[in-house]
């Protein structure tokens, strides 16, 4: 597979999804950015309000990532303000800003969950503690991929099927950290009713190859049955199901347990541009 971003321009997000960071902390700026490394996230970061403002007036964001403790020092003489006023004070000054007004907003905030801004409306906001984990981050920031833009809506939409209804959980959360929609099924029975009720809504099949009742590759032929161009990828413990070429026939792509985050990236981009 090329690594020529020309050849990859309709891989789902890709450089689409614009975030401005917004926080007094280089350091803590640096842990934003590394949480969202995901190659469809163009990062902006910034440690001063106005300069972030001034800059989404040339390309508006779709999502800003602020941390509240930026507005702590900068009124009353440089004396500390309480956390839950520099938070309405911040949202108070992105959605003050025509261009900035209606984009959603996570605020990092030592109050998370219960600093509610109050009397600040026009746009989303989600609060996240300062002790959030890559994953808490990853979560938010996936949850407004369909809110800015529609991105996410446009884009593939991933079925994964597994007995293990804790794995499927996990890949599910890997394919969102991705950039992509995703649907979870815990039996191949659940997987066949989910694509028979919207068959085209299905862009791509994950399915474990060991399940009660139907394996994957049987699971792969009652869709092909139905849509013969679906794209499967066949998840397994095994080696040896890659070594029988008739069960080629229905699958794109193999991939191995336990499941990491850079081979699935991998595996789905491939298949998805074949």
């Amino acid at each position: 597979m090329s690594s020529d971003s020309s050849q990859t321009e309709d891989t789902v997000g890709k450089d689409n999804f614009s975030i401005i960071i917004i926080d007094p902390d280089p350091d803590s700026i640096n842990r934003i950015m590394k949480a969202l490394s995901a190659p469809h996230y163009k990062l902006r970061p910034s440690t001063s309000m106005d300069f972030a403002i001034r800059s989404a007036t040339v390309s508006p964001p779709d999502l800003i990532i602020a941390n509240s403790k930026l507005y702590l020092y900068d009124s009353q003489d440089g004396q500390p303000q309480h956390i839950s006023n520099a938070t309405a004070m911040l949202l108070q000054t992105l959605i003050d800003n025509p261009v900035t007004k209606s984009v959603p907003v996570i605020v990092i905030s030592e109050s998370a969950g219960k600093d509610t801004g109050n009397g600040v409306d026009g746009a989303t906001v989600e609060f996240l503690s300062p002790d959030f984990t890559n994953e808490e981050l990853g979560r938010l920031v996936s949850s407004f991929w369909g809110v800015s833009k529609d991105h996410q809506a446009a884009g593939p939409a991933i079925l994964v099927v597994d007995d293990d209804a804790a794995l499927v959980e996990l890949i599910q959360e890997l394919i969102r950290l991705l950039g992509y929609k995703t649907r979870g099924a815990t039996s191949p029975q659940e997987a066949l009713s989910i694509f028979k009720a919207n068959p085209d809504s299905i862009d791509l099949l994950i399915t474990d190859q060991t399940m009660p009742g139907m394996n994957g590759i049987t699971l792969a032929r009652e869709v092909h049955s139905i849509r013969g161009n679906l794209p499967v990828v066949l998840l397994s413990g095994y080696d040896s199901v890659n070594e029988n070429t008739g069960d080629r026939e229905h699958i794109a792509a193999f991939l191995q347990k336990p499941v990491m985050q850079k081979d699935l990236d991998r595996i789905i981009r491939e298949v998805l541009e074949d």
